[in-house]
């Protein structure tokens, strides 16, 4: 998707699908709609890297490009890594209205 439109317009379309399925999470009534919504919020995120990096390599100058690609990659996993084991925990023993209200706060 990247390469064939573009990592712009990949990038938007990306965070239109993941922020749709995220509102449809907080809003869902069952455990399956919030099983989709979280399927349509993970692929909007999955190719939210390759795109990234892709701006990257076309808007850093070649000397920085290895830098700011460690950067950006460093600063992904510091934003994403300490979130897993809580949202794991949560998942498996909060019960759904519980959840949704985590989620409205």
């Amino acid at each position: 998707m990247v390469l064939r439109f573009g990592a712009r317009q990949a990038l938007v379309c990306s965070l239109v699908a993941e922020a749709v399925g995220l509102v449809a999470i907080a809003d869902a009534s069952t455990p399956t709609v919030a099983m989709l919504s979280t399927a349509l919020t993970v692929s909007g995120t999955a190719l939210l890297f390759q795109e990234y990096t892709n701006l990257l390599i076309v808007d850093v100058e070649s000397i920085r490009r290895l830098a700011a690609i460690g950067a950006m990659t460093s600063m992904w996993d510091l934003g994403t890594a300490p979130g897993g084991p809580p949202g794991a925990l949560a998942t498996m023993f909060a019960p759904l209205p519980l959840m949704r209200w985590i989620g409205r706060t």
